[in-house]
């Protein structure tokens, strides 16, 4: 499970690097690679948010786990403020903005793209490895007892009713 969201924090960063290189090349905006890779970005947030909470989030909540994954909450948060963040940019800079404040529209796009790439580096350090060993051990308690739930592990490593 986490791998796909790996695999899919790859594939934002790659997006994001090509609309940087696009910021850093092009004084004069190109708006049709610009628009194209606005669109990737944000389909490939919204297909990375929605595998993050059926995969991260929603598991956590129902196991009770978030708590004890030090830095949680406040990277959920900074991804959170970073959506409504990105959501108000996408609004606030249509293409005949961006065109008359090109140099407006570089910084802050720059400032959300340094949001989301440090999000995903604290997310991939500081939440994934604990989550996905809080949630495995979750879900196959010690081999050699029982977990919280009562649950064993038998002969055959499937789980049994104690």
């Amino acid at each position: 499970m986490f791998a796909i969201l790996k695999s899919q924090h790859a594939e934002i960063a790659k997006i994001a690097a090509g609309l940087e290189k696009l910021l850093t090349a092009h004084p004069d905006p190109v708006i049709s690679e610009l628009s194209i890779l606005r669109t990737k970005l944000s389909l490939s947030l919204v297909g990375h948010l929605t595998a993050e909470e059926e995969h991260l989030h929603a598991p956590l909540r129902r196991s009770r786990l978030g708590a004890k994954i030090p830095r949680y909450a406040a990277v959920a948060d900074a991804t959170r403020d970073l959506r409504l963040a990105y959501s108000a940019h996408i609004a606030r800079w249509p293409v005949k903005t961006i065109r008359s404040h090109w140099a407006d529209y570089v910084a802050e796009t720059r400032a959300l793209l340094g949001n989301l790439s440090q999000i995903m580096r604290d997310e991939e350090h500081d939440i994934f490895p604990l989550a996905q060993q809080l949630l495995a051990a979750r879900a196959f308690p010690s081999e050699s007892g029982s977990g919280q739930d009562g649950y064993a592990v038998n002969d055959r490593s499937t789980l049994s009713r104690l």
